[in-house]
């Protein structure tokens, strides 16, 4: 039993973290109920705490001491279809994401907050033993970013607002491992941490309208230290030992710009478009302590984009919201794998707060995001068929202003 041999079917299953490790599907948008009930159209909103992750421009907008928290629940299912026509679903499970975000304006041209929240993540897991279970049984990915910000309102109705993205996270994939009758499994974990930043503007050229831009930088989040254990059979163990494992993967680079409308006083339409550089991810190389397990392969990721559509209606005590979003898929045919299901996407939300006291406001959202049927064939893709998912999403949380 050759090396290589042994090598290639550890490598083909670590090469599915590159999915998962950008997936949340890939990244995450929704952070606050109100950002999810409006289709995460709230660049140019800056009307909650949560601007801070939206574009943080928006802090100057938030007067005296504010806090939001929140939780998002996620439910997602992948489901794949081969060519025989057989089908097979991952279970539904529930993946709670929790958000904080607090802000502070001492002055009427400077404010700054804090917040906390999941940005790329990752649940997933597929029936024992099925069909393709050697490219993934079961994948976890979790992060949390922490990130102060300030802005700035040198001129009324202009303002500047920057933030650090201190992104924590970790990964835990298991799959199996077959090679000729002898089968097992592997198991993938490490955590990581890495550094980025945000900037955004925001300005209102007249009362009825307001338009906002934001650029998030990209994030390099490398596992020096990761670990690899192995369930194997006799024959493979002296090969498959329990050891060390590095890899280092790119968050892409995210711009959006955004544009608010007032038809009325107290009725407020907005547009959204996101450019998401995902041609960053053009590779994956996992590292092993063993070099003969080493191995990279090219990932070809495409830039995308979103289109994000928004509206809130308030009446004295309550508020509602709609939304609408377009989601480009980035994975060209030959990446396509069970571990992300991915196709283009779209989002339908709806949500409402109420305006209990002056200083509580309870809110809550909720999202069905469905992915188009896509289908790949033998000549394009290793583990061809008809790929497909969906999510609910649900939000709820609490808004506090001092």
């Amino acid at each position: 039993m050759s090396p290589k041999r042994i090598a290639s079917a550890v490598a083909l299953g670590a090469f599915a973290v590159s999915s998962a490790a950008h997936a949340s599907g890939y990244f995450v948008y929704e952070v606050s109920p109100s950002g999810t009930a409006q289709g995460g159209a709230n660049i140019a909103a800056g009307d909650e705490p949560a601007t801070i992750f939206y574009n943080p421009a928006g802090l100057t907008r938030l007067e005296g001491v504010q806090a939001q928290v929140s939780v998002t629940g996620y439910m997602p299912r992948g489901r794949y279809t081969s060519p025989e026509g057989q089908t097979t679903r991952t279970d539904l499970s529930l993946i709670p994401a929790p958000s904080l975000f607090a802000s502070w304006k001492p002055v009427r041209w400077m404010a700054v907050g804090i917040g906390g929240y999941s940005a790329y993540g990752l649940g997933l897991a597929w029936p024992d033993k099925w069909a393709g279970n050697t490219l993934v049984q079961a994948a976890k990915v979790t992060s949390y970013t922490v990130q102060p910000s300030i802005a700035f309102e040198p001129i009324r109705g202009v303002s500047i607002g920057a933030g650090l993205d201190v992104v924590f996270g970790a990964l835990d994939l298991s799959r199996g491992v077959k090679i000729g009758d002898e089968t097992g499994m592997v198991r993938i974990g490490g955590q990581t941490t890495g550094i980025g930043g945000n900037v955004g503007v925001m300005f209102d050229p007249t009362s009825w309208l307001r338009l906002g831009a934001h650029y998030r930088t990209a994030i390099k989040l490398q596992v020096d230290h990761g670990h690899a254990s192995f369930d194997v059979p006799p024959a493979l163990q002296k090969m498959l030992v329990n050891q060390g494992v590095s890899v280092g993967i790119t968050t892409p680079h995210i711009f959006g710009i955004g544009a608010r409308f007032k038809p009325l006083p107290q009725w407020q339409i907005e547009l959204d478009g996101l450019y998401i550089g995902w041609s960053s991810f053009d590779k994956l190389a996992f590292k092993f302590d063993n070099p003969l397990l080493s191995k990279s392969e090219a990932r070809n990721w495409k830039n995308s984009f979103q289109v994000r559509l928004g509206t809130e209606y308030n009446f004295e005590k309550a508020a509602v919201r709609g939304g609408f979003l377009f989601d480009q898929n980035p994975i060209p045919d030959a990446s396509l794998d069970p571990l992300l299901p991915d196709s283009n996407r779209l989002g339908f939300s709806l949500g409402g707060a109420y305006k209990w006291k002056k200083w509580l406001q309870p809110e809550a959202s909720y999202m069905f995001v469905y992915g188009l049927p896509r289908t790949v064939d033998a000549a394009t893709n290793k583990f061809p068929g008809t790929y497909g998912a969906y999510a609910h999403v649900i939000s709820v949380g609490v808004t506090s202003r001092f």
